[in-house]
């Protein structure tokens, strides 16, 4: 099915798909033109970061995913960060309008946070094909769900929109708004995005440790988008990839 959205070449619409990302890289190998959509109203095997299961129950949440043109790069070593902070603006605008404080957070490398709880993340891909890379951004936005859709497992690290008081979004209406969003920023530095996102930074000032092992407090991000953890020994660590948990406090 195909929809009309303001700032979209196309939107090709699924009730239930497997991947979006997956079905916009098969667009990409078709030749589908830059801001070219993909939305699904349920992901049967979406996919987050290393694999990790990405889901969301029928009209629950927004899934789409975007294709970018390639001249398209804010931020060119951290897509998914640029794309962060252009969907957090955008939900800024619908959770607290006309507020001059940021509301969503960005947790590093792809989550979105509201009130130490994530109610978005993104999924930036990047494939050879005849446009060699092209990147696709996939995002995922809670809208509906109350505390007991979510599984167990997550349920005390996650929100919606509605959970979060911004009422009946209107998923048209949102994806627009991102549209419009990620086709502005296309005329940002790479050294504007970095500040964007270091007033959003979740996890600065936190004790953080990563996949590998390494621990300390997180201290901003460099201008590659890799995070700084400076450990006990005064030893700042430029973690490029992978994702990091909090540390709890006494731990």
């Amino acid at each position: 099915m195909i929809r009309r959205v303001a700032g979209a070449a196309q939107v090709e619409y699924h009730d239930s798909l497997p991947s979006t990302n997956n079905r916009a890289r098969e667009l990409e190998n078709e030749g589908a033109h830059d801001w070219s959509v993909v939305w699904a109203g349920v992901q049967t095997a979406g996919r987050g970061r290393r694999g990790r299961r990405w889901q969301a129950g029928t009209g629950e949440g927004l899934l789409v995913s975007v294709l970018l043109p390639e001249a398209w790069a804010p931020m060119p070593q951290a897509p998914s960060l640029a794309v962060g902070l252009a969907v957090a603006r955008v939900l800024d605008g619908w959770l607290a309008p006309g507020s001059a404080e940021p509301v969503v957070e960005v947790k590093w490398p792809n989550d979105l946070m509201v009130e130490g709880k994530k109610v978005a993340g993104v999924l930036c891909e990047r494939w050879s094909g005849e446009r060699l890379g092209r990147i696709v951004a996939g995002v995922g936005v809670n809208l509906t769900q109350s505390e007991d859709d979510f599984p167990q497992e997550i349920r005390d690290g996650a929100t919606s929109m509605r959970m979060l008081g911004a009422g009946s979004v209107d998923g048209s209406q949102l994806l627009a708004d991102i549209l419009e969003e990620l086709r502005s920023m296309d005329g940002e530095t790479a050294e504007e995005v970095l500040a964007g996102l270091q007033a959003r930074d979740h996890l600065e000032g936190a004790r953080v440790v990563g996949e590998d092992g390494v621990q300390g407090v997180a201290s901003g991000l460099d201008p590659s988008g890799s995070l700084r953890i400076r450990t006990a020994e005064g030893v700042v660590v430029h973690l490029v990839a992978g994702s990091v948990r909090l540390v709890p406090q006494g731990e």
